[in-house]
């Protein structure tokens, strides 16, 4: 995780306040990596607890779930270190437990969205992530739910360019230690 961190440039440069979360959903493991520049506002003991929270959605296949709750709690939190509120709380969800048909379209969509950035990157795939292109959404997603959140107006936040003088979203070259936490379900 710590690789791909530095590798894609999550977080602005020089602040380092960069958040991958990653799911291996293959191999049943997960991985919280936070930046430099937000390992006090995440400390290492939360990053576990904000991923314990998650193991009883990820143990039933609920992963849109799971990653859901955990974002409330990193922007949640985030936030509060800023001095900023987010406006608006994710969506709760109102679906039955048991499931019928997948969501086809979206899976469809999905797919097509991955292999179009995979493309745009110029990458094979993630070595060791889990099959083509890894976790490179969830990424992508944290990325712009934070950037979205936090960004100054200039430039844009989020996935919206590299190095794009977005105030707290965007990859630009963060860097990370290894902070956060590991786990599995």
């Amino acid at each position: 995780a710590n690789a791909l961190f530095r590798k894609w440039g999550i977080g602005k440069k020089g602040t380092d306040e960069g958040v991958l979360l990653l799911l291996v959903t293959r191999d049943r493991r997960m991985r919280l990596e936070v930046g430099y520049g937000l390992e006090p506002v995440l400390p290492d003991g939360l990053s576990g607890s904000i991923l314990r929270q998650m193991r009883p959605a990820l143990k039933e296949s609920r992963y849109g779930e799971a990653l859901a709750e955990a974002l409330n709690v990193l922007g949640t939190r985030i936030a509060e270190a800023k001095g900023v509120s987010i406006d608006a709380p994710l969506p709760r969800s109102s679906r039955p437990a048991t499931r019928s048909l997948p969501p086809w379209p979206q899976m469809i969509f999905g797919l097509i969205l991955m292999a179009w950035v995979l493309g745009a990157l110029g990458k094979g795939g993630g070595r060791g992530m889990g099959g083509p292109g890894g976790n490179l959404l969830a990424g992508m997603i944290l990325g712009n739910v934070l950037g979205r959140s936090f960004g100054s107006g200039r430039g844009g936040g989020g996935f919206g360019g590299f190095d794009s003088g977005g105030g707290f979203g965007g990859f630009g070259g963060g860097d990370s230690g290894g902070g956060g936490a590991s786990g599995s379900w």
